[in-house]
């Protein structure tokens, strides 16, 4: 029997019962004043995205007291709940999934709430459905507004839709989320290699454990360090090591600057501010193109070690930040005026995955991000990645260390391209499945 797909309006998809749909608190009943370290989380624009499977972006909630947020009760989201941007960036959709770590969210007053009726359509497939380009689409048309667009809760209950029973919104929901369920898999994958590999360095290059013969190393590791610690200008150091400014080891290069007008949909790859992870790490959905005029020196290739030196902000969470150069966006790429190319002299046994480690860490995280000043925004002076005077390990240290890391980076950059695929397997099924054009096979039923 073939599936018969319903019209309903927004307002028929919610639970019985007070709150189902609702906004956030006014205007500045839920201002930053009353936010905590910890708490309950809320939901604000910057916890939403457009980009399909991105339910909600964790590392960037502010939160409310207990106390506080039980006063915004008709505010409160739970698990299976859909979340909208109502005003400003039309389009953010964020689910509340059943792994989430919170029982509660307080949605903020830019943002508005969907508890589904679970006995009849599927939070999951809502989540799809709300992400369809189709759907999306709709919800711009029914914004009012030019500078800041937006709709309220009685415009998003009329919104009409067409779904299909919920054994089918079930099948699209799991074909859908097992393709998410892979990336994000391939993203705590990636982020367990990082950790791997920072607590490898912090071991070797920080702590200096195979000299203290606290590591568990095989004997060629350990006959590669000496026996006994040295004072120095930087503290104690491995006898050998020689500390010297940062500067006498890497060649610092400040990439292109540009405007806007060389900005296109299609060009040359172009890494910039937002291509680069606070703490470290490369952003992949970050990159521009650009068709504009560049010199040679403006080039990067993979494995090439870039570094943030523009924070937006002032709390310095960027500038300093280190990330190496992928693969994914061809042989020559191109990189922006708010990054640094750092490259290792020839004299040095130095790689960029050592490098980047090094800039990772904590003592030169804060020492870097010292030279960075601004009234507005913080600009990171040169000397702030020549200056820091590091100890420099002898002879083959360096390239063993990247012998051992070296397939880890690779893991990494192997788990982007496969999630890279996956995503654009599922950005061409979904308007497919929303609509309909393309049906999941149903195994008959088995009868009694």
């Amino acid at each position: 029997m073939a599936d018969v797909w319903a019209e309903v309006t927004v307002e028929d998809l919610a639970a019985d019962g007070p709150n189902a749909m609702a906004t956030g608190p006014f205007g500045s009943a839920i201002g930053s004043r009353f936010f905590e370290s910890d708490g309950v989380p809320v939901v604000r624009g910057s916890n939403l995205s457009t980009d399909v499977g991105t339910r909600l972006v964790s590392d960037d909630f502010a939160y409310l007291s207990a106390d506080k947020a039980s006063e915004f009760h008709r505010s409160i989201a739970r698990r299976n709940d859909l979340v909208f941007t109502c005003w400003g960036t039309i389009g953010q959709v964020g689910f509340i999934d059943k792994n989430s770590p919170y029982d509660e969210y307080v949605i903020s007053n830019k943002q508005m709430k969907l508890t589904p009726n679970a006995a009849k359509f599927d939070p999951l497939y809502l989540y799809y459905l709300f992400s369809s380009p189709q759907v999306l689409a709709q919800l711009q048309r029914t914004a009012i507004g030019s500078s800041v667009p937006g709709f309220n809760l009685g415009q998003l209950r009329q919104v009409k839709l067409r779904v299909p029973p919920l054994r089918t919104q079930r099948e699209i929901a799991a074909t859908l989320g097992a393709i998410d369920d892979k990336i994000e898999l391939n993203r705590q994958m990636n982020r367990t290699l990082e950790e791997i590999a920072r607590a490898i360095f912090k071991s070797w290059f920080v702590d200096f454990d195979p000299v203290r013969g606290t590591a568990e190393v095989p004997d060629d590791i350990r006959q590669l360090f000496p026996n006994r610690l040295v004072d120095s200008p930087i503290g104690s150091i491995p006898d050998g090591w020689e500390v010297t400014p940062l500067g006498e080891q890497v060649e610092v290069t400040r990439g292109l600057s540009y405007t806007g007008a060389g900005l296109r949909d299609e060009g040359m790859p172009l890494h910039n501010l937002n291509s680069v992870l606070e703490g470290g790490g490369y952003k992949d959905d970050g990159i521009k193109h650009y068709t504009g005029e560049y010199r040679d020196r403006d080039i990067v290739r993979p494995g090439d070690l870039i570094v943030a030196n523009t924070d937006l902000t002032q709390n310095a969470r960027v500038v300093g930040s280190p990330a190496i150069i992928p693969a994914l966006f061809g042989n020559e790429t191109l990189y922006s005026q708010d990054l640094s190319r750092v490259r290792p002299r020839d004299r040095w046994p130095l790689t960029s995955r050592y490098l980047y480690l090094l800039l990772t860490t904590h003592r030169m995280r804060w020492t870097i991000s010292s030279y960075a000043n601004g009234t507005t925004v913080l600009h990171l002076a040169h000397e702030g990645l020549t200056k820091p005077r590091v100890a420099v390990p002898p002879g083959k240290v360096v390239p063993r260390f990247d012998d051992i890391i070296r397939p880890m980076f690779d893991q990494q950059e192997a788990l982007v391209v496969e999630s890279h695929t996956l995503a654009d397997l599922r950005d061409t099924l979904l308007p497919k499945l929303i609509s309909g054009e393309v049906r999941i096979r149903q195994e008959p039923q088995a009868t009694g």
